[in-house]
């Protein structure tokens, strides 16, 4: 199959890495030919050396808006011309220019993937009646798919059945994950938090929470990622030495394979893929009770839940994941990498763009 994937920008958040991995998985299966549209300026395009290393033709037409008329003839010539069976959006801005861009292109079969809730994740993004009104039109974009759908979890096809009435497909993000040993943890617990510091991911409450329920000096809490919240968390906790502001890093599996636990505070997720990432490598994970987390719970027994809010909870299950059993997590995780590995994910991803071209 010829496939076109559009999306807004290739720079390194949750759907481009999904992306990513997706793409891995398909080039490893050798039986596509992947082409790449992105919709922003290259400056954005922090992951684009990755893509054009598996060898997928990228192209960039910058829209300043979806209603860009110059921008989208533009993309509805490269999808006329370019012979594809596929073209797959994600994001509301490629699921809308994708929608308006292949319409009437009989052979062409469109998709989107779906990676969050819309409804909580803009309102999160756009505050007030600016993210209720970005809601409503991306669910109005999702109804011109119809059951063209992928969702990243049960959670999320559940949800856009209830609300525009669409059956998706529920296909998990497939997670890169280089294969290591076990590794021998340090006598001081090793606490990770890996997500951005935004009022959607709440790193408030897990600073907070871990504060807590460990004892000063005698544990080690790595903080990566950045954010808006990045620096009023700092002054906050300026004087806990057990901190580690860490940035952002490349390499969060030799960091979970030596690391005692990590947590996630987060209310909103389409389906979290760093606490998938840590539990491939033995990493138990302490966890608010959203959905989307009691969801990956059925896939691990090493995810220990909280009720979001609740700090006794929180050092509950916290203290039982610093006992959990590493080597039958370890095990454990050898079994996830197999199920959500890029070539399994990929198979099933062609075998629903298969059955659309049917």
């Amino acid at each position: 199959m010829k496939i076109v994937y559009v999306i807004s920008n290739l720079a390194n958040h949750g759907p481009v890495q999904a992306l990513l991995s997706i793409v891995t998985g398909l080039q490893k299966l050798g039986q596509d030919e992947i082409s790449l549209l992105t919709l922003s300026d290259p400056d954005k395009d922090t992951l684009r050396r990755q893509f054009v290393r598996l060898g997928v033709s990228v192209h960039n037409i910058p829209m300043r808006t979806t209603c860009d008329f110059y921008a989208l003839m533009k993309v509805r010539y490269l999808l006329l011309n370019g012979q594809f069976q596929i073209a797959a959006a994600t994001c509301i801005r490629a699921d809308a220019v994708l929608a308006i861009a292949s319409a009437g292109i009989g052979a062409l079969k469109t998709v989107t993937t779906v990676q969050n809730v819309p409804a909580e994740d803009l309102a999160y993004l756009y505050p007030g009646w600016k993210g209720r009104t970005a809601s409503w039109l991306h669910y109005q974009i999702l109804k011109r798919y119809k059951n063209r759908i992928i969702c990243c979890s049960n959670v999320v096809r559940d949800h856009l059945r209830e609300r525009i009435r669409a059956d998706g497909r529920c296909i998990l993000n497939p997670v890169v994950a280089p294969v290591l040993g076990i590794t021998d943890l340090a006598d001081k617990p090793r606490i990770v938090y890996a997500a951005s510091l935004t009022a959607r991911k709440h790193p408030a409450e897990a600073l907070a929470f871990v504060m807590a329920t460990m004892a000063p000096s005698s544990f080690l809490f790595q903080v990566f990622g950045r954010g808006p919240l990045e620096v009023h968390l700092q002054e906050t906790y300026r004087e806990r030495h057990e901190i580690a502001w860490c940035g952002f890093t490349d390499n969060l599996a030799e960091i979970f394979a030596g690391a005692h636990a990590y947590v996630s505070a987060s209310r909103s997720e389409g389906f979290p893929l760093t606490p998938q990432l840590a539990l491939i490598y033995g990493c138990p994970c302490v966890l608010s009770n959203i959905p989307q987390h009691v969801e990956l719970a059925a896939l691990s027994q090493f995810v220990y839940l909280y009720r979001a809010g609740d700090q006794a909870d929180f050092s509950r299950a916290l203290r039982s994941a610093l006992q959990a059993d590493r080597v039958r997590a370890h095990h454990e995780g050898t079994v996830l990498r197999k199920k959500i590995s890029p070539e399994s994910v990929a198979c099933e991803i062609r075998k629903f763009y298969s059955s659309l071209s049917k």
